[in-house]
């Protein structure tokens, strides 16, 4: 394709977005990113944030980042596993699963890498996702590359989901969803899906983005609050 061709094409589909109202574009504030954002020359209210106890602008934070950076450097050049595994590092994993009251606990760069990892390495062929459907996009794109059936059960209906729990008789069944629906603002009864998951013989993954640090012993997240560890 040449260029001349290349560029009719991107036209194109960008026209097409348009005409669907589904063309999106940066928007440019002033100053840091906090709970008030200006934009526009006016201070607005910052409800799509994510940093709910505000730690990306606490100062302390910030020099503890700057030390670290000076000490440590800004890069590992490599992955962990490549070319080895900082102390600080391996002292948080520690501290997290100390936190979460686990064996053990894993970082990654970001939440959404977190599932497309843990996905992929617990479910294969023949295994069944069964997916909360306000569930994370990250749950639903991780269960879908996975090599495993993926089936999407209406919002916290339990009821529906022990129906399709029982009718899977082969494979691993493996139950996703978020604790705490940050779009929604509503949080699922963990117990219960513990329980349900237990006696059908399912395993449970829960996503905690958006509770941790939130609720729970010292914001140790739902799945501690609710004590159901390692179900």
């Amino acid at each position: 394709m040449n260029a001349s061709a290349a560029s009719s094409f991107f036209q194109n589909r960008i026209d097409s977005q348009k005409e669907r109202h589904l063309y999106r574009q940066l928007k440019n504030i002033t100053g840091r990113s906090g709970s008030l954002i200006e934009f526009d020359g006016r201070q607005i209210v910052n409800f799509s944030s994510n940093d709910y106890l505000g730690l990306s602008l606490d100062p302390s934070l910030a020099e503890a980042a700057a030390d670290a950076a000076r000490r440590w450097g800004t890069g590992s050049g490599a992955s962990r596993l490549v070319s080895g595994s900082c102390e600080i590092h391996n002292r948080l994993e520690q501290q997290i699963a100390e936190l979460k009251e686990e064996e053990a606990a894993l970082l990654y760069p970001s939440g959404f890498q977190a599932n497309l990892g843990l996905l992929s390495a617990v479910a294969e062929k023949g295994d069944t996702i069964f997916a909360d459907r306000l569930s994370h996009a990250s749950l639903i794109d991780a269960a879908r590359l996975s090599e495993a059936s993926l089936k999407v059960y209406p919002h916290a209906d339990f009821e529906t989901l022990e129906r399709r729990l029982k009718r899977c008789t082969s494979g691993k069944k493996i139950v996703v969803t978020d604790s705490y629906f940050s779009m929604d603002g509503d949080i699922v009864n963990l117990a219960e899906l513990a329980g349900l998951c237990a006696k059908q013989g399912a395993y449970l993954i829960v996503d905690e983005a958006h509770s941790n640090g939130v609720f729970g012993p010292r914001g140790a997240g739902l799945s501690v609050l609710h004590r159901v560890q390692g179900q």
